[in-house]
């Protein structure tokens, strides 16, 4: 328990190092940093502990154990001297003696010899010179789990030799300060593409913009004017870049890696960002936010597949060499329009917001080969002082903003093939098609209604997909040539309707359907089976071949069958020829068009092209299958099915052996009367139902005599409880037959 206690309190106080108040430890003498001799107290320092390295002393760091908090220095010629696998773990602020001190020996390793900045703090660098090589580090660590370490902001040279490795926090150079490649052992420049700068996941690399600028660069050559580069920057977390004026930053290369991101600023100079070959990789960001051209020489720019370029400014320049095969988005916020270089794009993005206008004035003509996307209610105008195009070969993907391409002189064309996804944003008017499109649309926020990205032309949609759960309703008729899918929510024709093409197919998931109108036309053979691309209708003619032949389907609305209501779905047919069929007809239907009505009681129903009149004819149903198969039609012209024949509940009369004699008074509230005859006695039974064919109430059941018989229906179900106005139906059976007879409940 003891253990416990004592390894609890460690950790505690681990924790809690930077609110213990520092005490300071001066060396006595040259010696090991770990050796209790090399210090006054005559033990090495801790972590809370200032050191003060005293005049003449040099203090080596032997192996990785070696920590202290600030560090500080009692004259020019106290010395730390970096030994082969040391560490040296400071939680303070290093301050150098004067701005000329050369505060490390000429001993430093070049063998895994590092300091590294580290715990919760703010640790500042101070002392170093403005003006010429002082102290320089060889190989640094950051790895801090709060605070930053950052220099001072004087305009000094912070001189690194070989590496900078941000693992976690922040590494800032100050206002007017400068990054600056010196050996360690002489402050002198290094003129050797030095240091490498690694920029660890979540670690960041920033720099203060101020009155002045910075210089990052390993040295400068007075004759040529020559500033030489720093090593690379390897970005994992962020890098952040600003300039004010004239000074340059110059470096070998960077590298952004997935999950990295660089940050150039407004504040950066033309010219001075001369940054070598930088390459943007999948996964990886540049967030631009300068206006003037600020690559060097030596800039060139890869920006790979997933890669992203998201830029900011009002106008935006790019490299003269510039390999684009990522992402460029444009999201310029606030009230100044955005200018869009005209050139070639992999994917093109334009994002944010209301309050201004993405303008892509068109110089020539130009492709986006794979993605153009307005998102985050951006609005995108084309325009063009001569006539140009704007091809993109992919994918057009319009979210919530809007592409404006009502200048005559810019011709948006969709390449063959393309596919455009609308959720609810949307075109301003008629694309070019260059062959075949698809179309989806995909909202989640709200309906939407089609607009022109919807080709007027037949044979130009191929495959057409409704897969967001708000609905879409047509805007003009929908003319598909592939697959029809719908399958996040229904599809409303309204004034128009979709025409499946010779090839073309409807794919209605579970619950989702065309709400209106539907249509193909095939050619039907003798004996061959034929199912209109799945409009649901099936037809096979054992007799005659009806040749040509169109079915519309109409679905969302139910017809009028001898004064009962259809479920919402039916057809019409119309063959070249409609005479000696023989015709076997599947009808499928969707158990959301069955509007409440007992599916059991199904039957099938035709009907001529003209007139008002529904036959009942045979049929089998299969409610597994949601289909009824109607044999041995001669003709066809309208099919619908309809519940209530079973149980006698529609009108439809099957034997004239009993008949009512009245209804009276129909419509009726709250009791109605009916009186029927029954040629003989026998079983009787009589019941009201209501629309749905489900039972309100019993009137009669048993044995009654021949002759006239009188019941009263006082407008009540079997629990003696009021039912509501409406259509409801009594139905008599006896004598081995069945009436129904409608009546009109109004209250």
């Amino acid at each position: 328990m003891r253990k416990i206690a004592i390894t609890l309190f460690c950790l505690l106080a681990s924790m809690a190092l930077p609110l213990v108040a520092s005490a300071q430890i001066t060396s006595v003498a040259s010696g090991s940093w770990t050796v209790g001799a090399t210090w006054s107290g005559g033990v090495p320092p801790t972590a809370t502990d200032d050191v003060l390295i005293g005049a003449g002393h040099t203090v080596s760091v032997d192996d990785g154990t070696a920590v202290c908090h600030s560090i500080a220095f009692g004259g020019v010629n106290a010395l730390i001297d970096m030994n082969p696998n040391a560490l040296l773990s400071v939680y303070g602020d290093i301050t150098l003696f004067s701005n000329t001190q050369i505060a490390f020996s000429a001993g430093w390793s070049a063998t895994n010899a590092f300091i590294k900045f580290t715990g919760p703090e703010v640790q500042t660098l101070r002392g170093w010179s403005a003006t010429g090589g002082s102290t320089s580090l060889r190989d640094v660590i950051v790895d801090k789990s709060g605070g930053m370490v950052t220099t001072d902001g004087t305009g000094m040279r912070l001189g690194i030799q070989n590496s900078l490795d941000i693992v976690a926090g922040i590494f800032e150079l100050a206002a007017q300060d400068d990054l600056e490649g010196r050996w360690a052992s002489s402050g002198i420049f290094t003129n050797a593409a030095l240091p490498n700068v690694t920029v660890r996941a979540g670690a960041e690399f920033s720099m203060v913009d101020g009155d002045g600028a910075h210089h990052i660069r390993s040295g400068y050559t007075s004759a040529t004017a020559t500033h030489l580069p720093i090593g690379r920057f390897t970005v994992y977390g962020k890098a952040t870049f600003v300039d004010a004026s004239t000074f340059r930053m110059t470096f070998s290369g960077i590298d952004v890696e997935s999950g990295g991101k660089i940050i150039t600023s407004v504040e950066m100079g033309g010219g001075e960002f001369d940054c070598g070959p930088v390459r943007i990789k999948s996964g990886g960001e540049l967030e631009n936010y300068t206006t003037s051209d600020i690559w060097g020489a030596s800039a060139t720019m890869t920006l790979d597949a997933g890669g992203l370029i998201d830029t900011k400014s009002a106008s935006t320049l790019f490299p003269v060499s510039f390999v684009n095969n990522g992402t460029v988005r444009y999201s310029r916020d606030g009230l100044t329009d955005q200018s869009v270089v005209a050139m070639n794009y992999t994917n093109l993005e334009i994002s944010f917001d209301v309050d201004n206008v993405k303008i892509l004035d068109l110089t020539g003509n130009f492709a986006v080969s794979d993605t153009l996307k307005i998102d985050n209610t951006a609005t995108l105008n084309l325009t063009a002082a001569a006539p140009q195009t704007l091809t993109v070969g992919r994918f057009l993907y319009l979210t919530t903003g809007q592409l404006n391409n009502t200048n005559p002189n810019a011709v948006l064309t969709l390449a063959d093939g393309a596919l455009i996804q609308r959720a609810v944003g949307g075109l301003s008017a008629a694309p070019a098609f260059a062959g075949q499109v698809d179309l989806r649309y995909s909202s989640t926020a709200a309906s939407v209604t089609t607009g022109p990205e919807v080709p007027a032309a037949a044979g130009v949609l191929r495959n057409f997909t409704l897969s967001g759960d708000q609905g879409v309703t047509l805007g003009s008729d929908l003319l598909v040539g592939g697959a029809c899918t719908i399958s996040g929510s229904d599809l409303t024709t309204g004034a128009y309707g979709v025409t499946l093409g010779s090839g073309a197919t409807l794919v209605e998931s579970a619950g989702t359907t065309v709400l209106g109108t539907v249509r193909a036309t095939r050619t039907v053979a003798q004996s061959a089976a034929e199912t209109f691309g799945g409009i649901g209708l099936d037809l096979t003619a054992a007799g005659a071949a009806p040749g040509v032949t169109t079915v519309t389907r109409t679905t969302g609305s139910a017809q009028d069958v001898n004064g009962t209501s259809s479920i919402e779905r039916s057809f019409s047919v119309a063959a070249a020829n409609n005479a000696g069929l023989n015709a076997t007809v599947v009808f499928h239907y969707d158990e959301s068009e069955l509007a409440g009505t007992a599916e059991s009681a199904l039957n099938p129903f035709t009907a001529p092209a003209a007139g008002t009149t529904w036959t009942k004819v045979t049929g089998v149903l299969d409610e597994a299958a949601n289909s009824m198969t109607v044999p041995g039609q001669a003709s066809l012209a309208r099919l619908t099915l309809r519940a209530g024949y079973v149980s006698g509940v529609g009108g439809d009369v099957v034997a004239a052996h009993t008949g009512f004699v009245s209804l009276f008074p129909n419509p009726f509230n709250p009791t109605t009367h009916v009186t029927f005859d029954l040629a003989k006695t026998g079983p009787v039974e009589v019941a009201i139902y209501d629309v749905r064919g489900q039972l309100v109430q019993k009137l009669a059941s048993g044995t009654m005599n021949s002759g006239r018989h009188d019941l009263v229906w006082q407008g009540r179900d079997d629990a003696g409880r009021s039912v509501a106005s409406g259509v409801y139906f009594c139905r008599l059976a006896a004598d081995g037959a069945v009436q129904s007879r409608k009546m009109i409940l109004a209250r």
